[in-house]
């Protein structure tokens, strides 16, 4: 690892290439090294090549991955609980009769989804955070 070192014009620039400068994270960009994994070499993104690795990060902070087993009786139900990007994976498990469901759920609205989840027979129902999400 190496510590990238920005002077102030540096820092503003940066921060107009970004998203939306008026961002919190985005605004405190000017009190954080930029520290970069060496695996990098020497070639730094900037500009246009680090906005989807910034939008990413902070697009998959509203997010979170909700895993969880059912009967396949009450897949359709699942589904239509399960808000988030497109239709969640089903997965076919060992048990016959039941799958596992995978989707991306709103970080706001996972209290309010569990217990119907649970309700509609959901078990083993596991959150995780997402680091990144792209596309």
């Amino acid at each position: 690892m190496f510590t990238l070192s920005l002077s102030r014009p540096s820092i503003r620039a940066l921060k107009a290439s970004l998203l939306n400068v008026s961002e919190p994270w985005a605004m405190k960009l000017s009190r954080v090294p930029l520290t970069v994994p060496a695996a990098l070499g020497r070639r730094i993104p900037t500009g246009s090549c680090l906005r989807p690795i910034l939008a990413s990060v902070v697009q998959a902070r509203e997010a979170r991955y909700l895993m969880l087993n059912a009967p396949e009786s009450a897949l359709e139900e699942i589904c239509s609980l399960v808000p988030g990007s497109g239709a969640p994976s089903v997965i076919p498990l060992a048990q016959a009769g039941m799958v596992a469901v995978h989707a991306l759920v709103p970080a706001a609205d996972v209290w309010r989804l569990l217990p119907r989840l649970e309700a509609a027979g959901a078990s083993s129902i596991l959150l995780v955070p997402v680091e990144r999400m792209l596309a």
